[in-house]
């Protein structure tokens, strides 16, 4: 993601938090440093560049049809590997999926585990044991 989305997903996101609670980073600089302070373990920046690859009539002059871009990223698994092991995130990760409900039954998105991926991935496992 681009330095300005970043920036734009986390103004959005801070919009939908209640009162006086933030988000985890408060800008894009503030998430890099938060990445690069991780000292356990190593998780170094890799890189590769995409670019459009269907055909591209003569006239049409999209810009981004015609340019490549610089996708910039740190192994994901690494970075949570290294998170995971360090004391610093010791109490700071729920580790349990959720669904959390306000009082008018709307489902609300607080952190990984409170999103559908983890939720639907823990109801899966306990419908197979249930049903060995």
């Amino acid at each position: 993601m681009s330095a300005p989305n970043i920036n734009d997903l986390l103004q959005i996101w801070a919009t939908t938090l209640p009162p006086g609670q933030s988000p985890p980073f408060i800008n894009k600089q503030d998430m890099y440093s938060s990445i690069d302070a991780i000292e356990d373990g190593n998780a170094p920046w890799a890189s590769f560049s995409i670019s459009f690859n269907g055909e591209i009539e003569d006239s049409d002059m999209t810009p981004w049809k015609r340019a490549s871009y610089e996708v910039w990223y740190r192994d994901p698994k690494a970075v949570l590997h290294n998170q995971l092991k360090s004391q610093d995130f010791a109490n700071e990760m729920d580790y349990a999926p959720k669904e959390v409900r306000d009082d008018n039954g709307r489902r609300h998105y607080m952190d990984f585990m409170s999103g559908d991926w983890a939720w639907r991935q823990a109801v899966s496992a306990i419908n197979l044991i249930l049903f060995l």
